[in-house]
């Protein structure tokens, strides 16, 4: 970790900057390294950096190309003296492209991504994405974590650099992104609360139960105890409303950004945090943003409603059939 921040230094060396105070006679000066690529657009060339690092240092330490101590010293000591011939390896090759090849890795970096960012700032991405990630999840594969493996690192770049506009300029027009990850966990993954409301209103005495256990943790965005409970992965009649419920907030919401009625929203909050309480909070206290998630609560609550009296249907005659098989 050392080596790969050394490294990544090395390729933003400081740089000594004049500056001009009003009435002084000569001009002053300050060195600091340039915070360019310190935030969200160097994030992909310290990536590569650190894997580039780590795969050097091992590469030298499998060939043997070490310093090797007598036995009697110390591990820690004879340990520093092995890390030093890897170490000069790692530094010499990023020294080598920064200031001998005159390369500026970041940069080069950070341009060979911005068409991957783009294209993961459009509505078709959100809508393909949430399509999926609901499809894995209902087939037992957990998707948030596949989806955010692939898009996750563009989005919080995007929010991120989000973040850093709105804290220069105090304002959440102008943005240079839409559908980061921040706009996606506010306006789309706004729990299954809905869901555990129905269940509690159902006649079924087992939905009712569970809807019941699960509510508290669904209001806190937590839906374990529902897809796994109910369940809804592996459910073919629970699939329908799960896929589609957050579909359709994924279209609403992408109309509602861009006819201006929301905002984009740059705070990051609390995953666990109320969605419409985290959605309030994360649009710097919009009205029409914690409106719209009440809004689709309620328009979940009523696709979720079919599918759950169906269910609460076929427990109804299971448990009138066991009733009717005890009186025999």
């Amino acid at each position: 970790m050392i080596l790969a921040l050394a490294s990544f230094l090395l390729l933003n060396p400081a740089q000594t900057v004049k500056t001009m105070v009003e009435g002084a006679t000569n001009p002053g000066s300050f060195s600091g390294v340039p915070t360019a690529y310190l935030g969200a657009v160097g994030v992909f060339s310290a990536i590569l950096v650190g894997i580039v690092t780590v795969e050097i240092y091992r590469f030298v330490v499998n060939r043997k190309l070490v310093i090797k101590m007598p036995e009697g010293v110390p591990p820690m000591v004879s340990q520093s003296f092995a890390a030093l011939i890897p170490s000069f390896f790692v530094i010499l090759f990023w020294w080598f492209f920064g200031h001998v090849l005159k390369l500026n890795i970041p940069e080069l970096v950070s341009g060979i991504f911005t068409p991957l960012m783009s294209a993961s700032d459009t509505p078709f991405t959100v809508v393909l994405t949430t399509f999926l990630n609901r499809v894995l999840w209902s087939v037992g594969i957990h998707g948030s974590n596949i989806v955010g493996s692939v898009m996750g690192t563009f989005w919080s770049n995007m929010g991120t650099a989000n973040l850093e506009y709105f804290n220069l300029n105090n304002t959440l027009v102008g943005l240079p992104h839409t559908y980061t990850s921040v706009w996606i966990d506010n306006y789309i993954w706004i729990g299954l609360f809905p869901l555990a409301i129905s269940l509690i209103t159902s006649k079924s005495p087992r939905l009712k139960a569970l809807g019941k256990l699960s509510i508290a943790a669904a209001f806190f965005n937590i839906g374990e105890p529902l897809i796994f409970g109910l369940p809804i992965m592996l459910n073919p009649l629970m699939m329908i409303p799960f896929i589609l419920s957050y579909v359709v907030l994924a279209i609403v919401a992408i109309i509602l950004t861009y006819t201006g009625f929301l905002p984009i929203p740059v705070l990051m909050i609390s995953w666990i945090t109320p969605a419409p309480i985290k959605t309030y909070l994360a649009t710097n206290g919009n009205i029409a943003a914690l409106a719209y998630v009440l809004v689709a609560w309620v328009a979940m609550f009523i696709i979720f409603y079919p599918f759950v009296k169906s269910i609460e249907k076929n427990d109804l005659k299971e448990i009138a059939a066991a009733e009717e098989q005890t009186q025999e």
